[in-house]
């Protein structure tokens, strides 16, 4: 019950720094998912939901405060739309065709995340 609750409040915390600095919050999310036990498979797609679920929130408040560039919108999301279902395809053909060493896959994810971040901190710095 106490973990539930922590991993709550983490997720909160996570949430509220992953919206006060505009990334999509994945970042964090995957890695407190492996801390509590999760499967990497199954934190990947949880961290997708919540992604999901935050978006559409702030595609809300963006829409009412009139904020969205309809133009740049209706390039982007078809697109988008599109290329996540060719990667969510091969996601699964990887899962279930091709043998993954899961300590392999978190090293690279690791590798990923700290790029990702020096990437993040040499651009704030400019």
């Amino acid at each position: 019950m106490t973990e539930s609750v922590f991993m709550y409040l983490t997720f909160f915390i996570a949430a509220g720094i992953s919206s006060m600095i505009g990334i999509g919050g994945g970042v964090l999310y995957v890695p407190i998912l492996l801390a509590f036990g999760f499967p990497f498979y199954q934190a990947a797609a949880i961290s997708i939901f919540i992604i999901m679920a935050l978006s559409i929130s702030a595609s809300l408040v963006y829409y009412r405060a009139k904020l969205i560039d309809w133009k740049l919108a209706l390039i982007i999301e078809p697109l988008t739309a599109i290329m996540s279902l060719i990667g969510g395809y091969y996601s699964s053909f990887i899962q279930t065709n091709i043998k993954v060493d899961k300590i392999l896959l978190k090293k690279i994810y690791a590798i990923f995340l700290f790029l990702i971040s020096a990437w993040m901190m040499v651009n704030v710095v400019k």
